[in-house]
């Protein structure tokens, strides 16, 4: 149930320059609406997950933070794949394996 609400919420952000910060991406994403969730991975450089509490406000941010420059790298913004819970890593690296076998 919890998944199917934040369908369509949730932002994949590449192009993240190494220094930047939550504070950063909030000011960026927070003019479209309430952010609800800022996500630096730290074991993938350079991209962000930006959540948000409604799905209108998420589509916007996609199509007008795009193509932004954050200290000196260009966004990309797009749909984030897969929601975030921690129980799915099943289910990802299922998906990665499925990838690995069509590329060999």
């Amino acid at each position: 149930r919890a998944q199917a609400s934040a369908h369509g919420k949730r932002l994949f952000v590449s192009g993240v320059a190494p220094e930047a910060k939550k504070t950063d991406l909030q000011r960026e994403f927070g003019e479209f609406g309430h952010v609800t969730d800022i996500e630096l991975p730290l074991t993938a450089k350079g991209v962000a997950f930006v959540e948000f509490d409604n799905a209108k406000d998420a589509a916007e941010a996609l199509e007008c933070v795009t193509g932004r420059k954050l200290k000196g790298m260009v966004l990309k913004v797009k749909m984030a794949d897969i929601q975030k819970n921690k129980v799915t890593g099943e289910a990802v690296d299922r998906m990665s394996g499925i990838t690995k076998v069509e590329n060999d």
